[in-house]
């Protein structure tokens, strides 16, 4: 088994520094999210015919930011949520149905 493992790191690592990945792969975060415009959440949500003006205020309005990310809205924690995840999960459940109301469909990328 110890071979196997010593194996399988060793072919990771002469893929990884014989040059054979396809360049501009970014190694980081940071460069990931600098190197893609489209990489932010209001891109997964598609509408026939909506211009991109519209679909960013209709994001605002559910509140997505202005840049295109998520929450826009301030995050505060209902009585009977126990944790700022619940109440994450909250504003995205409810971005999700707005979205969806206005007629948005969302897409897997």
């Amino acid at each position: 088994m110890r071979n196997v493992i010593y194996c399988f790191l060793l072919s990771l690592y002469i893929i990884f520094s014989s040059g054979c990945m396809e360049p501009g792969i970014s190694w980081t975060w940071d460069e990931y999210v600098k190197s893609d415009k489209k990489n932010t959440p209001i891109h997964r949500w598609n509408k026939a015919g909506a211009s991109e003006e519209q679909k960013t205020k209709d994001w605002i309005e559910c509140c997505g930011r202005a840049d295109g990310n998520f929450p826009g809205c301030e995050l505060i924690k209902l009585p009977e949520e126990t944790t700022v995840n619940q109440a994450y999960d909250r504003l995205q459940k409810n971005l999700v149905k707005c979205m969806t109301k206005k007629g948005y469909k969302f897409m897997i990328l």
